[in-house]
């Protein structure tokens, strides 16, 4: 979870808990937006009532598998907002270009306070790294392609990081076809809805990729992907299956709907769109419990179950 100083909830306290009664009945929560302190106490409460660590490989290192694997509505507002906070002239553009880099709303808006204004302070310089770019770092600080050198106790590197393919890609498993799963989505994510992907026997993966990850509490997402994967898990021993497999095609048909979705969003103009878009309930309905035919019923296409004979590696 996020560990940022002063990290704090953005939903109400309830979105964040679990949906069994066990989890929620004696747990009080102390404020109605919890902190991340507050949030990792909660999680270490459904951890104690569940006894999940018993379950759990901590500082472990995964080795490879080798085998089985335009405008806006309200731009202007924003802008008079920020420029009427500002009192240098010369920043207004830099902190609300009057060519906005992207639609309003596509990137998270900060929740602050006084974040404007902390840019007219004596102690505070902007630096537009786009007109002057950084040519390489110092022992004390920055050098800048103009041969301005920016003098630093401290350096924050706020790179970001490889949102929702990023931990199942450096796992480096290699699926049934020996390639690796990066190779295989180098050229764009394929999934079946957003927990498998073909030549991935047994391989499950959730508040991941194509699914509604990002854009629904994980709270609220996992245990209904969790409560999937354990009925199938379960078809799959009542029936003497040892191996279970998405089609090429099924996930072709997954990925093409979570692209057309998006398609109809204002935030796919530059990337491919990673994330379900069509809302929690929406991915709900499009996937249905496992069959006893070896299929599921859901709109995505079918999930292959194979006998023992097909494959001895089992995943329990």
């Amino acid at each position: 979870m996020n560990q940022y100083p002063g990290v704090r909830t953005d939903s109400e306290a309830e979105i964040y808990q679990y949906e069994l009664e066990e989890l929620w009945k004696d747990w009080i929560w102390k404020k109605k937006y919890p902190s991340g302190d507050e949030i990792q106490a909660y999680f270490r409460y459904v951890d104690e009532k569940l006894d999940l660590k018993r379950d759990i490989y901590f500082d472990t290192r995964v080795r490879k598998n080798g085998g089985y694997f335009g405008k806006v509505n309200g731009r202007q507002a924003v802008s008079t907002s920020v420029t009427e906070r500002v009192q240098d002239p010369a920043l207004h553009e830099k902190l609300a270009p009057s060519i906005p880099p992207h639609p309003f709303g596509i990137k998270r808006p900060g929740l602050e306070k006084a974040y404007f204004e902390v840019f007219d302070r004596e102690n505070v310089s902007l630096v537009d790294v786009k007109e002057t770019p950084i040519k390489r770092v110092t022992p004390d600080g920055l050098e800048l392609h103009s041969g301005t050198t920016h003098i630093f106790d401290v350096l924050v590197l706020a790179t970001g990081f490889e949102g929702l393919t990023g931990a199942i890609l450096d796992l480096d498993i290699r699926g049934s076809n020996d390639i690796s799963i990066r190779e295989k989505w180098k050229s764009g994510v394929c999934t079946n809805i957003g927990m498998m992907t073909s030549d991935f026997p047994n391989l499950f993966f959730v508040y991941g990729p194509q699914a509604p990850s990002p854009l629904a509490n994980a709270t609220s997402l996992i245990p209904q992907q969790s409560g999937w994967i354990a009925n199938c898990i379960k078809l799959m021993q009542d029936n003497n299956y040892s191996r279970i497999e998405t089609k090429r095609d099924a996930e072709e048909v997954w990925r093409n709907l979570v692209l057309e979705i998006a398609s109809k969003r204002l935030c796919t103009r530059r990337t491919e769109m990673l994330a379900f878009s069509g809302g929690l309930p929406s991915y709900l309905e499009k996937y249905a419990a496992p069959s006893r035919t070896g299929s599921h019923k859901g709109t995505a296409g079918p999930i292959h179950l194979h006998c023992n004979e097909c494959s001895s590696n089992m995943v329990w």
